[in-house]
């Protein structure tokens, strides 16, 4: 198995885009980072954003390497950004033997994916309002 992890941050967006947040995360963080795929529509505190999955290769001191998958996601809204970011192992291929989702595939290929609580986590979060 492995751990994944699930990071939310929020921040003033400053002028940035969902999109341009989502470059800059991972240029910070994962910048041998491959792109997979965009992420469907997602939604964080139940507003649009914009999201991706990465692939990231990891050379352990030994030689060895395991690939990690990251799903980044950023929202901005009412002049805040929270950038989501979900990370763990790559699941091996799903079979219909597998011990995952009862045996059907996730595109997200993380055990994050497969957490029911990630979806709620991300619907709660709430946007500040500012009064002026």
């Amino acid at each position: 198995m492995g751990t994944a992890f699930l990071d939310v941050f929020g921040f003033p967006a400053q002028g940035s885009t969902e999109e341009t947040l989502v470059e800059k995360l991972v240029q910070a963080n994962f910048p041998n980072a491959q792109p997979v795929y965009e992420i469907p529509d997602p939604l964080i505190g139940y507003h649009p954003a914009f999201g991706e999955a990465f692939n990231i290769t990891s050379t352990s001191s030994d030689g060895t390497t395991e690939t990690y998958r990251a799903l980044v996601a950023s929202c901005v809204y009412n002049g805040f950004a929270v950038d989501a970011v979900a990370l763990g192992p790559l699941l091996p291929i799903v079979n219909d033997k597998s011990q995952f989702f009862n045996a059907h595939p996730s595109p997200a290929n993380t055990y994050i994916a497969y957490f029911y609580g990630t979806d709620s986590l991300l619907d709660s979060v709430q946007f500040p309002s500012f009064n002026n």
